[in-house]
């Protein structure tokens, strides 16, 4: 059997699949430079995230402090009516005992 293929269909039909093949290498290049630059975008997105939510922690904790520092304040505003009252009831009491 010779090996000559000039006048053979399957030639044609190699070459045919073989620009198929070409074709969709190309076609699948782009779609892996696609989502690459997808990722990429992505990637870039939850940094930003990322930065946005350590600022967001930072600013709850200084939140929490300041909710801290309030809540204590009229507990010490009470102790320090308390204090005025006894103080006052003790003085008035020692100036009636003069």
């Amino acid at each position: 059997m010779p090996n000559d293929c000039s006048n053979c269909q399957l030639a044609e039909r190699v070459k045919r699949l073989e620009g198929d093949f070409e074709l969709e290498a190309q076609k699948n290049s782009q779609r892996h430079e696609e989502f690459f630059r997808r990722i990429r975008v992505l990637e870039q997105h939850q940094a930003v995230n990322g930065t946005r939510l350590d600022t967001i922690v930072e600013k709850l904790d200084a939140i929490a402090g300041d909710v801290a520092s309030l809540k204590e304040r009229p507990s010490r505003l009470w102790d320090l009516i308390v204090t005025g009252v006894i103080t006052g009831t003790v003085g008035f009491l020692v100036a009636q005992l003069l």
